[in-house]
């Protein structure tokens, strides 16, 4: 009787491992990919009237690194 307990249970195993693989969509792991973080500190910028500091876009601070190129050359 335990033998054919057993014997089940591996049956209902085996089929509980292919419906797994089957059954599931493929998808991505949470953390395949990883972002890289930007760095906080080289977008605070001084403001223009010299009294403050303020927190620039990643946008603007590609534009304002652009524009610093273009001077230097």
């Amino acid at each position: 009787m335990s033998q054919k307990v057993a014997e089940v249970n591996k049956k209902i195993a085996i089929k509980a491992k292919q419906a797994d693989k089957s059954d599931s969509p493929k998808m991505k792991k949470p953390f395949d990919e990883v972002t890289k973080p930007t760095k906080t500190a080289d977008r605070i910028v001084e403001t223009p009237d010299g009294k403050s500091y303020q927190l620039l876009s990643e946008e603007e601070k590609t534009k304002v690194d652009e524009a610093k190129k273009l001077e230097l050359l």
